[in-house]
């Protein structure tokens, strides 16, 4: 999934549960000095995206709850800074594989 496909699927997810939605492009990534987030970006063709996706609660007393988390449509995993012994065990720790 590429961060646009994301914001896009995110967007239909915010109308359908009437969440709030924004993304953000490279240039305001840029301007907010999100260089570390622009770091990792350049070594995808995709351009990046910021999704901010905000859940304001109910207004009644009904218990809410709300995950936190991000999104990542890129990762090297960081190879080249890994030994690389086991490198192969290494493919899916994303995803929470064990070897």
């Amino acid at each position: 999934m590429t961060p646009s496909i994301l914001s896009e699927t995110t967007r239909d997810l915010a109308l359908k549960y009437n969440l709030d939605f924004e993304a953000y492009d490279k240039d305001f990534m840029q301007a907010q000095g999100m260089g570390g987030l622009l770091g990792v970006a350049q070594g995808s063709a995709q351009p990046p995206k910021f999704i901010l996706l905000k859940y304001t609660g109910a207004t009644n007393n009904i218990i809410d709850v709300a995950l936190v988390g991000k999104g990542i449509t890129f990762d090297s995993g960081g190879i080249s800074l890994k030994p690389s012994e086991n490198m192969g065990d290494m493919k899916g720790d994303m995803a929470g594989e064990q070897p």
